[in-house]
């Protein structure tokens, strides 16, 4: 334990004005705790604790504007507890919801929530293909310009881009005055596929948009094929595969992501 003594020799120079404004100032934080001083240092505490203050306001850089001072037996404040980032985000797997813990790699399957499927943005959906010559309106669809054309009007050859949708209305159930084949997605309307969603950083999922050109006979409100919510002309579905000679058949039925919002 140091003795008064030892502390005596830091008082052999005079101190400036606002090192004294900074002992006292030093000395009035020390004072409460006070009895820290006392069951260390016995009946020299308050020696201890004026030299203490003194070899502080020395050693310090003085400033005229300093407003606190550092208490040497004060207690530290606690830092504030990081908050962990969530490590779990929304995924799917083999086309099926649930949520990825990025720190393990485990996937858990679970339905999401309406503001969840809303926020990861994609669903998966099962799709076709096709081109001119397989679709069954090619005849009537060729007008007397010998142009084939799809439901909304546009040439459609190889090379056109474009998605069927199912129709709006089942057979019985067309609304007085309507249009049998209202399309289920307006005419023009874009739609947005992708093979797999790889988050939401731009440029990171490997996208490609279309335009609804065309309606069907399928679908939840058709006669055939109705798991199928997208047919998806040649063109399109070479985009999306990345092979451009794929043909419709290659491409069969396959289940690819649509942007849900």
């Amino acid at each position: 334990m140091r003795t008064f003594k030892e502390f005596q020799y830091i008082c052999e120079r005079s101190l400036s004005k606002c090192e004294k404004d900074r002992k006292e100032g030093i000395t009035k934080g020390m004072k409460k705790n006070a009895s820290d001083f006392k069951d260390r240092y016995g009946g020299n505490w308050k020696g201890v604790m004026y030299a203490t203050a003194t070899k502080m306001a020395k050693k310090s850089k003085c400033k005229k504007d300093v407003k606190e001072f550092w208490n040497p037996l004060a207690k530290p404040k606690a830092k504030p507890a990081v908050k962990k980032k969530n490590s779990t985000v929304l995924a799917y797997k083999n086309y099926k919801p649930g949520v990825l813990n990025k720190d393990t790699g485990k996937f858990t399957q679970r339905d999401h929530t309406p503001d969840e499927a809303k926020r990861y943005g994609w669903k998966p959906v099962k799709t076709s293909s096709y081109g001119p010559r397989d679709t069954t309106s090619q005849a009537y669809n060729t007008g007397k310009d010998k142009v084939q054309r799809t439901a909304d009007g546009t040439p459609f050859t190889g090379s056109t881009r474009g998605v069927a949708v199912p129709y709006k209305y089942k057979k019985n159930e067309v609304p007085k005055g309507v249009w049998a084949g209202t399309p289920s997605r307006k005419f023009g309307s874009d739609v947005t596929f992708t093979n797999k969603p790889l988050g939401n950083a731009p440029g990171k999922t490997k996208t490609v948009t279309t335009k609804v050109r065309d309606t069907g006979n399928f679908g939840a409100a058709g006669e055939v094929n109705k798991s199928t919510s997208f047919d998806l002309m040649r063109q399109t579905a070479r985009d999306l595969s990345g092979n451009q000679k794929l043909t419709p058949t290659q491409w069969g039925k396959r289940t690819v992501y649509v942007r849900s919002n």
